[in-house]
């Protein structure tokens, strides 16, 4: 598998009508996917192992976290008015060779925090809300 820099991972968010701005000067990225099971488990189960319904799952879900600095003041203050409000966002998050994510997020968490001898950094935590779409890298 062909390797990328991490530093090619980008987070943008839906500002207005079909345009979307990059989140900028984020240091980490992360996405994580999660399909939880359906038990099945019972009395006959082997040696009491938990047993799992193949080909469902209970709930298909997205998480999404990125820290550092924001380079755009659109998309820091659409990020900040969606999370005071409580409205969702379109957000992409894009994976070098491997494709784009899409769809919508709510923002759960948007920290903000101001050393004295460094810049104010940012980290967001997007829980995904509603179905995501995936285009495969061209």
């Amino acid at each position: 598998m062909v390797k990328y820099a991490g530093k090619d991972v980008a987070i943008s968010v839906n500002t207005v009508s079909t345009t979307y701005v990059a989140l900028g000067g984020l240091k980490t990225k992360s996405a994580k996917i999660s399909a939880g099971g359906i038990n099945v488990t019972d009395s006959d189960s082997a040696g009491r192992w938990r047993e799992m319904l193949d080909g469902v799952s209970s709930e298909i879900s997205m998480s999404v976290t990125a820290a550092g600095h924001f380079v755009d003041d659109t998309g820091i203050e659409t990020v900040r008015a969606a999370q005071i409000a409580g409205t969702l966002k379109s957000f992409k998050v894009l994976f070098p060779g491997l494709g784009t994510y899409e769809g919508l997020f709510k923002i759960t968490e948007l920290n903000l925090d101001g050393a004295h001898d460094g810049a104010v950094e940012q980290s967001i935590s997007l829980e995904s809300a509603g179905a995501i779409t995936f285009t495969t890298a061209p």
